[in-house]
């Protein structure tokens, strides 16, 4: 990635791709081999997982996709053909399930080997094979005709290798000016573990991105961890995807009888609203009537699980456009109701402006 000769492909088949160039295996196996020369304080962990990828064989084009086909059909789940259905163009419709099945972001005629990372297992050492789809991962922003980065009319995998390269580009961007420096540990994030602890606060990060660690960690421990590696002017970014489970209503099955129907049919019109914007994406026929209502559900409750996990720790809270920390519904998401946002504890003055999200004072929908 620090090399100006490279541009994004290459590192994003490492990252995303069944299928690699001959010159990305190459490269792949010289940033190990350098990772395991020159990094003396890498986790023993993290050096095992290394040391596996520098033996490993690079698998044949043919043994790589057959591996991906077998995975793809151990998964008893027709979600992917389902969401197939929502886009409106034939060629879409099949590079899609190309994709899902295969997990080749790029096939061409350079794609001759396999990725070392994508077929390959050791669990003992913590590599394992999980066959997720990077469609996931892909904003609905980019599908929209209203987007002015993605042409009209390009196609539904070109939009997907475009906004990853785009990504890619900027990050690497900062890799190789020094703004950005990436370091690998292993450990257990807990408040416990002073000694990880101390070594996030020694770096006076301004931002901190945990994914969804919040998912699986209580509270009151997790802020006690935030605040301890929080500076003056820090901001923490976070999403939640197992949030519903800890609200009440949003599950149709806590709803009155009654009012069901009323939350179905307004899941369905949502959901048709935000497809009627999209480029080559149509209306999909009704999934399952829990999500369709979770679509409406969600937006009612979300402010009652911000509640519960920020409560009296006094923070600012942001998300887009302050309005909602969820996406708009989309087919290809993992799952309609996933909230995005960011915070800051109030005791360094940040606040989010235009941004703000008050859940407070959010009324329900």
């Amino acid at each position: 990635m620090k090399n100006d000769e490279v541009n994004a492909r290459p590192v994003i088949e490492v990252w995303l791709s069944s299928l690699w160039s001959k010159q990305t295996s190459q490269a792949f196996k010289r940033a190990v081999r350098e990772l395991l020369e020159t990094s003396i304080d890498l986790h023993r962990q993290v050096k095992l997982i290394l040391k596996y990828w520098d033996k490993s064989v690079a698998k044949s084009r043919e043994a790589a996709l057959l591996f991906q086909f077998k995975g793809a059909a151990r998964v008893a789940d027709a979600t992917a053909m389902m969401n197939c259905c929502a886009l409106e163009k034939e060629t879409d419709r099949v590079d899609y399930i190309r994709y899902f099945i295969k997990k080749a972001l790029y096939e061409d005629e350079s794609t001759v080997v396999g990725s070392v990372i994508m077929k390959n297992e050791n669990e003992q050492i913590g590599v394992k094979q999980i066959f997720e789809s990077c469609v996931e991962a892909v904003p609905y922003s980019v599908h929209c005709d209203l987007s002015s980065t993605f042409a009209a009319g390009e196609s539904f995998m070109g939009k997907m290798r475009r906004y990853f390269e785009t990504s890619m580009e900027k990050f690497m961007t900062h890799v190789r000016n020094g703004s950005l420096v990436f370091t690998p540990k292993y450990g257990v994030l807990s408040p416990d573990n002073h000694s990880m602890i101390q070594e996030i606060k020694t770096l006076d990060p301004y931002l901190i991105h945990w994914s969804n660690v919040i998912d699986y960690i209580h509270p009151k421990k997790f802020h006690i961890i935030a605040r301890e590696i929080s500076g003056s002017d820090i901001v923490h970014v976070a999403h939640s995807c197992n949030w519903t489970s800890l609200v009440t209503g949003t599950d149709i099955y806590d709803i009155n009888p009654a009012m069901r129907l009323y939350f179905y049919s307004s899941g369905l019109m949502s959901t048709e609203m935000f497809t009627s914007v999209s480029d080559g994406i149509i209306a999909q026929a009704p999934t399952h009537f829990r999500n369709t209502c979770t679509v409406i559900l969600a937006r009612k409750y979300i402010k009652k699980f911000f509640c519960y996990f920020f409560e009296n720790e006094g923070v600012n809270c942001g998300c887009v456009n302050g309005n909602t920390p969820l996406t708009a519904p989309f087919p290809f998401l993992r799952s309609v109701h996933i909230a995005h946002f960011m915070f800051a504890y109030k005791s360094t003055h940040i606040k989010f402006d235009m941004d703000t999200y008050d859940f407070l004072n959010d009324h329900d929908v």
